[in-house]
Formats: C-alpha cells, sequence, structure tokens
C-alpha cells in the first residue's frame, strides 16, 4: 500500500492494491437508464466497464463534463490518450473498492476525492513506467 500519513486523510492508490486484494474486472453491456457504464458491485467483488462506451466518454471528454451534481471536471490535459482514460477509469473504480465513503461525506465530495485518488495513481503509474524505462535503457 502507499497511503498518506495522516489517518484522517489517509488513502491507498488504487494499483499498490495487494494481489490477494485485488478485484476482478468483466466487460457488460451498458444501457441507458441502466447501471453506470463503469461501476463496482460489492456483491460479486467486480468492476464492470463497458469498453466501447469508455472509448466513447473519451471522445467526449466527458472528464471535463462530470453527470454528478457538485463534481469538479479535471483539467483537460489531465487525459491524453485512451489508455490514460482507460487507467483512471480502472483506478476510479478501483478505489471505490478501498477508499470507502467518508461519514457525512457527500456523494460529490466523495467522487472528487476518488477523482484525486485516480489522478494520483496514475501520476504514480507513469512514474514507474518512465523508471522501468529508464532502466531498461541503462542496461541496453
Amino acid at each position: 500500500y502507499i497511503e498518506t500519513t495522516s489517518p484522517k486523510s489517509k488513502i491507498i492508490l488504487p494499483s499498490t492494491v495487494p494481489e490477494d486484494q485485488q478485484v476482478s474486472i468483466k466487460p457488460f453491456k451498458y444501457v441507458e437508464g441502466g447501471k453506470a457504464w463503469a461501476h463496482y458491485s460489492k456483491s460479486d467483488k467486480t468492476i464492470y466497464i463497458d469498453e466501447k462506451e469508455l472509448e466513447k466518454r473519451y471522445e467526449a471528454k466527458a472528464w471535463l463534463n462530470p453527470k454528478v451534481e457538485g463534481v469538479n471536471p479535471l483539467p483537460e490535459d489531465a487525459i491524453n490518450s485512451l489508455e490514460e482514460w482507460k487507467n483512471f477509469v480502472y483506478a476510479h473504480e478501483k478505489s471505490h473498492t478501498i477508499n470507502l465513503r467518508r461519514e457525512k461525506e457527500s456523494l460529490a465530495d466523495y467522487e472528487n476525492r476518488t477523482n484525486q485518488i485516480a489522478l494520483a495513481d496514475l501520476m504514480y503509474q507513469k512514474e514507474i513506467a518512465k523508471k522501468n524505462k529508464e532502466s531498461k535503457s541503462l542496461l541496453d
């Protein structure tokens, strides 16, 4: 786990969760008015994502226009590729499994906090990839 030091603001980055605590990710077909196109099911500990909808939301830059009232848009340059969008969405949904909603926390505040955790996780993943690339080039 990677956590902050203050118990009050403790977070766990989704990509650092131990293997035995990981959840499965499965595809499903999004239907307007039904479950969200990306969501976590507590009952079967599974994240469901509609990949086609994920691509459509990337093209529409969905991070600029959140659907939940009170949720802040992310900066336009926060997501720079479909792969980053996919990693962000996965991290966001995984975060819901380990960084639970706090007592008296509004839905908008929880989603804003979850977005910040997912962005931090995306930056963490980029840093690890960069270090791996640098290490590989040193070995070549």
